[in-house]
């Protein structure tokens, strides 16, 4: 049963025991007889997927049925289930209104039948506070689903909590700096709140550089803050401040500077039928072999537009000190998931070359791909993560669009030929 549930739940075929890896095994009854001699003949029974043999038709099946979606209950006689859906849809009928856990069925590593029947009164419990609380047979120290208290949805156990936490909310990065761990907040608004209350943020945008405040640092802590420069460059082209497409004269101005805004040709779509960059990426990837784009996970919802169909104003109202904060925020979760120095300096080229705009956003979306080394969830995860670096609310969008189309590439072509014979 060990190695069957090792290779079947857990999805290795280590020995239970020793913890080498075993290409096959064998089901046998005869625990003394070595390996090695084992014939064709005396296995004739074989599972291709788990790499297992055996010795007999009756060993064959039963280990199938174990791996079916069978009925929890033991003296319950029904056929055996394609679906969990099924299974859950006959607990519930067949046995007088009893519920099975949603979340223990995705997650636990156990076979079907080993599952635990609840009442409509126990289930809440078990979510609570574990099937100790009703169950005083219960061992298994179990104290049930944590839940997010942001989002009122419950999670299988601390680490699946801690993921939903570190990217759908916030963390104090002076606080985690100073040792307090696993305290969030719900949005950005109660993070800035426990800025102004519980911390001192300089109102100096130049504080971030190291030589305004050398003179009260330590040496040690003059030579930490310059092993990794998590000052964004803006200096040079200004991102686009509006949903106009504007953008900023390039001039020595701070990013939220209010210079006239003039177009280049940038801004204006293509009209002589060749592909713009980001059709340019689709083709690469598809020459690259990249499948299964559909299993990519999205980035974000596509921007909001008006009745005209146009996108909503990229005009933001947010105070120095809030983006000085936001800015630290998202710089401290990227790095947390970079975890490489290397790797972090070269994101923070490739970022302020976006919002520069010296570099245009499918190769933006490209290069942190590489960077991810071609892990879509990974790549996604640090995407979003950074998604609160950007000011400007085109630019945002502009990834999104990008980063999603790219999880269906022929129907992106499409869109792509379309617009370009409509211009």
């Amino acid at each position: 049963m060990c190695t069957l549930r090792l290779r079947v739940l857990y999805k290795t075929k280590n020995c239970a025991y020793c913890k080498v890896e075993a290409a096959k095994v064998v089901f046998t009854t005869n625990g003394e007889k070595p390996y090695e001699n084992y014939k064709r003949e005396d296995t004739p029974y074989y599972d291709k997927k788990y790499g297992i043999r055996f010795e007999t038709e009756e060993m064959y099946n039963e280990t199938l049925v174990l791996l079916q979606h069978n009925c929890p209950d033991m003296e319950c006689e029904a056929d055996a289930f394609d679906s969990w859906n099924e299974l859950k849809r006959h607990v519930k009928q067949a046995h007088q209104g009893k519920l099975l856990c949603d979340l223990c069925l995705r997650n636990k590593k156990i076979f079907s039948h080993e599952h635990t029947l609840y009442t409509n009164a126990q289930l809440p419990k078990h979510y609570r506070e574990g099937d100790a609380s009703f169950n005083k047979e219960d061992e298994t120290g179990f104290t049930g689903h944590p839940e997010c208290v942001f989002c009122r949805t419950r999670f299988y156990g601390g680490d699946e909590l801690f993921e939903h936490c570190r990217i759908k909310h916030e963390q104090c990065h002076l606080c985690v700096k100073h040792g307090i761990q696993h305290q969030y907040y719900a949005n950005y608004n109660s993070l800035e709140k426990h800025f102004n209350e519980e911390h001192f943020l300089c109102q100096y945008k130049e504080s971030h550089e190291l030589n305004e405040h050398s003179g009260t640092l330590s040496r040690q802590q003059r030579a930490k803050q310059s092993r990794v420069d998590v000052n964004l460059s803006y200096s040079g082209e200004q991102p686009r401040t509006n949903s106009r497409n504007q953008r900023a004269d390039s001039s020595n101005s701070s990013h939220t500077g209010s210079n006239t805004p003039t177009l280049s040709a940038a801004d204006f779509p293509s009209i002589d039928g060749r592909p713009g960059p980001a059709s340019l990426l689709v083709s690469q990837r598809a020459e690259s072999g990249i499948t299964e784009r559909e299993h990519w996970p999205l980035l974000g919802e596509e921007p909001r537009t008006d009745r005209s169909g146009r996108s909503s104003p990229a005009v933001s109202n947010e105070p120095d000190t809030s983006i000085v904060s936001r800015h630290a925020a998202a710089f401290d979760r990227v790095a947390n998931l970079l975890k490489n120095v290397e790797n972090v300096i070269k994101f923070r080229q490739l970022i302020t070359g976006f919002i520069n705009l010296s570099i245009d956003t499918a190769a933006f979306v490209d290069k942190v791909y590489e960077l991810c080394k071609k892990d879509p969830e990974f790549t996604a995860k640090v995407l979003t993560a950074a998604n609160d670096l950007v000011d400007d609310k085109t630019l945002r969008s502009d990834v999104i669009q990008i980063w999603n189309k790219m999880k269906n590439p022929v129907s992106f072509i499409f869109l792509n030929i379309t617009q370009n014979k409509t211009s």
